[in-house]
């Protein structure tokens, strides 16, 4: 799954428009279609934006990993998150 489906997705879960959205990250509504249906990438700073905002796991798209490695992630980041609390 490419990062702007991830984004599309994600903002329809939070139950947002894409001018709500827009809006909510100080970006033109034309600049978010672009990045969930034309494949166009955003700015490093954009980007943050969207992945804190939207909650997308980061390593994704700057680690690409087979399933079982994210999986295996996961399993790992849950660990340490039970161990420090």
């Amino acid at each position: 799954m490419s990062f702007g489906q991830d984004v599309k997705e994600a903002r329809k879960a939070m139950g947002l428009s894409r001018r709500e959205m827009a809006e909510a990250i100080n970006i033109d509504p034309r600049y978010l279609a672009n990045l969930e249906n034309s494949g166009y990438l955003p700015s490093l700073q954009i980007f943050y934006v969207i992945v804190t905002t939207c909650k997308l796991p980061v390593e994704k798209y700057f680690y690409p990993a087979t399933d079982e490695k994210r999986e295996n992630a996961e399993i790992y980041r849950k660990s340490r998150k039970q161990k420090n609390n």
